[in-house]
């Protein structure tokens, strides 16, 4: 059996996170304009999370989307939830 490339993998993830939360249809062309807006500076980005993952908010067909990237690969890692927060990214000390 073939093992899967990781950016196959992410794809398949991605598009299932995608129809999960946001009951979105993933596709080939979707995925290309999400990154390329991304590449293009069309994106927010939010935070950086390693060396090759960070992310970004990106507005498309007027829906508001938060995702990871993974720069090496070019590639969407997974769609977050709605209004998601990063609970490490956050520090309260009380």
């Amino acid at each position: 059996m073939k093992k899967l490339s990781k950016k196959f993998s992410q794809n398949i993830h991605a598009r299932r996170r995608a129809i999960d939360r946001y009951n979105l249809k993933y596709n080939r062309f979707m995925r290309k304009e999400l990154v390329q807006k991304i590449l293009d500076g069309r994106a927010k980005f939010i935070e950086k999370q390693s060396n090759r993952v960070s992310k970004w908010r990106i507005i498309y067909q007027g829906q508001e989307f938060d995702v990871i990237y993974d720069n090496k690969r070019k590639s969407i890692v997974t769609f977050l939830y709605p209004g998601e927060e990063d609970n490490d990214s956050i520090h309260n000390i009380n």
